[in-house]
């Protein structure tokens, strides 16, 4: 999309934040996170007013707004529950301790495989952006889990031993806990890396964290 310049340009735009719906609104905010640098900052408050008058677009695409306004208004007259808005406004350096302690209790509350995808996700983030303040949950996850791990262990080596695989129409179960068993101990190993990289850090708050700004 080219960069927006004239005068009319600008008021044409405004005018469609005005009386745009939800749907047109969030592929408006797509266009103007990408166009930031280029736009006059009119644009951002006409858009910013219409979500503070409650217009709702997707929780991803308003915490990436939030990341590149740092508009503390804007954050705070919103909800984060999923965790992908949450990484992202955590590793934006959005300053609000909250987030990340919330990333580090999801993991905790949940760490097995069956939600693999998500707990990778944050053990990643909170491993390169992640706090001491966080240290005390993922340390005692470690510690609680260290008996499933073992058992997860044993569990590999009966399957492997007995030369168990996916082709075997009659060990199918057997090869599922075999997947189950590896990925639990791949997150087992994850928190740990994350742990270690936070301590070796040593900052009780990320170096990553930005300043609001007064827009």
């Amino acid at each position: 999309m080219k960069n927006i310049q004239s005068n009319l340009e600008v008021q044409s735009l405004i005018r469609h934040i005005k009386k745009s719906n939800s749907l047109e609104l969030s592929e408006i905010t797509e266009m103007v996170i990408l166009e930031w640098e280029s736009l006059p900052l009119a644009v951002y408050f006409t858009l910013k007013q219409r979500f503070l008058n409650g217009t709702y677009i997707p929780e991803q695409l308003a915490a990436q707004l939030i990341v590149k306004s740092m508009s503390k208004t804007l954050y705070e007259s919103m909800h984060f529950s999923g965790v992908d808005a949450q990484l992202t406004l955590f590793k934006g350096g959005v300053p609000d301790h909250s987030i990340e302690k919330n990333l580090s209790e999801k993991v905790s509350s949940d760490i097995r495989a069956e939600h693999y995808g998500s707990n990778e996700l944050i053990l990643d983030a909170l491993k390169h952006y992640g706090s001491t303040a966080c240290l005390s949950v993922l340390t005692v996850l470690e510690y609680d889990t260290k008996i499933s791990n073992q058992v997860d262990r044993i569990n590999l080596e009966i399957v492997d031993a007995n030369n168990l695989t996916l082709l075997n129409r009659h060990n199918l179960d057997h090869y599922a806990k075999r997947i189950t068993s590896k990925l639990n101990l791949k997150l087992g190993s994850l928190l740990s890396e994350a742990i270690l990289e936070i301590q070796n850090r040593g900052d009780s708050w990320s170096e990553n964290v930005r300043d609001w700004k007064t827009i």
